[in-house]
C-alpha cells in the first residue's frame, strides 16, 4: 500500500490504484546510481538538494551544529561544482593536521 499526502496539509491517505504514477516507473532508467535512476527522463532539468551535514559543536561537545558543503570543501581544499559528491569534499586525506581540524562528523 502506498501513501499520498492530502492537499492542503492533510494526513497521508492510503491509495490502492497506482496507475496514475506508472509513468514515473516507466521513465526511470535501470538501477544504476545516477539521477536517471531516480527521475523520469522527460524532465530537461533538475535541481540538486545537497543533504545536510553536522559536526560536534566546538563550544559544546554535547551538541551538534549544521555545516554547509561549502565549508567542508574549503576546509579540505576542495571546491563545490555541479557534479560534487559528499565523499569527495569530506575526505581530508591522510594529513594528520587535516584530521585534527576535521570540519564535519
Amino acid at each position: 500500500m502506498w501513501y499520498v499526502m492530502m492537499i492542503p496539509d492533510g494526513p497521508p491517505v492510503p491509495v490502492e490504484d497506482l496507475r496514475a504514477a506508472q509513468w514515473v516507473v516507466d521513465e526511470v532508467t535501470d538501477g544504476a546510481l545516477t539521477v536517471g535512476s531516480l527521475l523520469p527522463t522527460r524532465f530537461d532539468h533538475c535541481a540538486r538538494v545537497l543533504h545536510p551535514a553536522q559536526r560536534v559543536s566546538s563550544r559544546n561537545p554535547d551538541r551538534t551544529e549544521w555545516v554547509s558543503w561549502a565549508e567542508i570543501a574549503k576546509a579540505n581544499g576542495a571546491r563545490i561544482h555541479s557534479q560534487v559528491q559528499f565523499n569527495a569534499i569530506s575526505s581530508p586525506g591522510f594529513s594528520e593536521q587535516r584530521l585534527e581540524g576535521r570540519i564535519w562528523d
